[in-house]
């Protein structure tokens, strides 16, 4: 008996004093965030186009959009062109831009 008290006790310090399978580790340190980098911003001088003195291209484009409510830009020849349309059965409605960033 006193046999048995022995080896139980025994096996309980070598279970208290014996760390687990898996040895605490720190956590993976987060990387550091990237910083957010705002481009500087400043108003374009812009001015309304006819569409029959626009490229061919840009009146291709403008047919397109003029079958659905939709806005696009594109460059041609260093130019930029900014398209909006309100749909073709949209005939009251109407757009307006009033800056350009």
């Amino acid at each position: 008996m006193l046999m048995r008290k022995v080896l139980i006790l025994m096996f309980l310090t070598i279970f208290c004093l014996v760390p687990g399978c898996n040895a605490a580790r720190k956590p993976a340190p987060s990387p550091d965030p990237k910083p957010l980098v705002v481009p500087e911003t400043s108003k374009v001088g812009f001015s309304e186009v006819d569409l029959n003195k626009a490229p061919d291209v840009v009146k291709n484009i403008a047919g397109e959009l003029a079958k659905r409510e939709a806005a696009t830009w594109l460059q041609v020849n260093g130019t930029s062109y900014i398209l909006v349309s309100t749909g073709e059965n949209e005939k009251n409605r109407r757009a307006e831009i009033t800056e350009v960033i």
